[in-house]
């Protein structure tokens, strides 16, 4: 059998076996076009292949024996594998689990949400998409959503930004993990979005969780990285997230407001002890004090 005919074999198998572990084939656009090129890559680097699946296997083993967290750190295992590794991974979310594929659920969530923490940080547009069919959904674990809106916000196009802002608004547990996921995505837009989710927040949980996707958004370590896109909104951006931080540092106690002032640390936005100055002018007594405190955690800010 000469080498056409096998790909064309291994064609037909794909399109036949047409579940992912996240998601089914059919409900990716394209999908035809992306198992032809999921079988190139396949007859090209069948060694990258092999190894996804050696890592695959091991998934219900290392989610048994993982220290803390809800899934096992499996991603930092798939990153390792380069470039190359982006159609393997896309193959087990939405085309192919295939042989050996986890037993259990934690297995199965820790599997998902290393291999799109791996895709994500190709930040390759072909992974488009299969990552925007994951994160629209709706019945997908919120864990694996939030994984996917993360991934997705990577590529930091104007297109991702809009569908996560459009798939972020509602009270849905969907919703709510889309929006906590987004972060990834430097962009005004979704600091924007953010903020006014972060401002609507009457649940202390999620006010935690949309600062943790604030500090990211603005990450003063991430923009300086050359995965960022969008180096002309960075002021912007970080402005955005530190107002919408501190007026939440300030109207909240407890949980939200110590989030809120991990997350302005983690921004790091040089507009930021003008804004703190600001609001001591205006503040009562007890945010008076406060603001002292997150003064004082600024000038040690490790970030600097």
């Amino acid at each position: 059998m000469n080498a056409r005919m096998v790909m064309l074999s291994m064609l037909v198998a794909l399109q036949a076996s047409a579940a992912g572990l996240v998601i089914d084939a059919g409900r990716v656009p394209g999908n035809r076009e992306l198992t032809s090129q999921i079988a190139a890559a396949r007859a090209a680097h069948p060694d990258v292949f092999a190894t996804v699946a050696q890592v695959k296997a091991m998934a219900d083993k290392l989610d048994a024996t993982k220290r803390g967290g809800r899934v096992a750190p499996m991603g930092r295992t798939f990153k390792q594998l380069g470039p190359e590794a982006l159609w393997p991974l896309l193959e087990v979310l939405a085309f192919d689990v295939g042989l050996e594929a986890p037993a259990t659920e934690g297995g199965k969530l820790s599997l998902a949400v290393g291999l799109l923490e791996a895709v994500g940080a190709l930040q390759d547009s072909r992974a488009a998409p299969v990552l925007e069919a994951i994160v629209s959904f709706e019945s997908a674990n919120p864990v694996v959503t939030r994984a996917a809106a993360e991934a997705y916000g990577f590529l930091q196009t104007d297109a991702v930004a809009e569908r996560l802002i459009a798939l972020g608004r509602g009270s849905s547990a969907h919703a709510r993990a889309v929006r906590e996921g987004m972060g990834s995505c430097r962009r005004v837009v979704i600091a924007k979005a953010l903020v006014d989710a972060l401002d609507a927040a009457t649940d202390v949980r999620e006010q935690v969780e949309l600062s943790r996707a604030l500090g990211d958004v603005g990450n003063s370590w991430a923009w300086q990285t050359p995965a960022v896109t969008a180096r002309s909104e960075e002021r912007e951006v970080k402005l955005t997230a530190v107002r919408g931080l501190l007026r939440s540092y300030l109207e909240r106690t407890g949980d939200a407001r110590q989030a809120a002032g991990n997350a302005l640390l983690v921004v790091d936005s040089k507009d930021l002890p003008a804004l703190i100055a600001a609001a001591v002018a205006r503040g009562n007594a007890e945010q008076r004090a406060a603001l002292q405190a997150l003064q004082a955690r600024l000038e040690r800010n490790p970030v600097r």
